[in-house]
């Protein structure tokens, strides 16, 4: 997640430089995204540093949570930047979240980072919609299980998990029903190619911006 901050910051494409360190053997380098949920990794990670809270402070352990929980400031943050590139007044406009489960292909919204991007989105007067067709009832936020009822005249589409809906959501019919033709993509799940094609402004993490003329 830092260094697709880092990639964005200075232009390059961090999934085209992963695809290269990743065929040295042995290499892996992680899928950056807008947050780390789940039952385990939030909660683990804290529990290794609070075992050795009178004796070693695990810097790098402590400073990876912190980037990871910093991911839905960093989407929020986007998009508001997107918006304001675009001229919309980003305490009067509406905005579609797609994805509300930590994980895709599931319905557990354990710590999800969609949650914490709600949190902060909800400090201006933003409309916001959620749809998640696996999340079915939240107990805080009410979901659409139709998508075409969240993006409808929309002013920034955030897809948030990669369910593998949103990487066959149909550009064109996107494009007409939109009010604003903004996209921010934390999973990469849509090629910025194809976005700009369908004259959408394009914004992702890790695959810096597209913007129509």
């Amino acid at each position: 997640n830092d260094f697709a901050k880092y990639c964005d910051a200075v232009g390059v494409d961090f999934f085209r430089v992963r695809e290269l360190v990743n065929v040295v053997e042995s290499r892996n380098l992680h899928l950056p995204g807008g947050g780390v949920g789940g039952h385990c990794i939030p909660k683990d990670t804290w529990l290794l540093a609070y075992g050795t809270r009178d004796r070693y402070t695990p810097e790098y352990l402590i400073k990876a949570r912190n980037v990871n929980d910093s991911m839905p400031s960093y989407v929020a943050k986007l998009t508001n930047d997107g918006l304001e590139k675009l001229g919309i007044d980003t305490n009067n406009c509406k905005i579609a979240i797609l994805g509300m489960s930590y994980l895709e292909e599931s319905d557990d919204v354990r710590n999800s980072p969609t949650e914490s991007l709600i949190e902060i989105l909800e400090k201006t007067n933003a409309e916001i919609r959620i749809h998640d067709h696996y999340v079915k009832e939240h107990s805080n936020y009410d979901i659409d299980v139709e998508i075409e009822k969240t993006v409808k005249n929309a002013d920034a589409v955030i897809i948030m998990v990669s369910h593998k809906l949103y990487s066959q959501i149909d550009l064109k019919w996107l494009k007409e029903i939109v009010n604003t033709p903004l996209i921010i993509d934390a999973r990469n799940v849509i090629e910025p190619q194809d976005a700009k094609s369908y004259n959408f402004n394009y914004i992702g993490i890790g695959r810096g911006s597209m913007w129509c003329e």
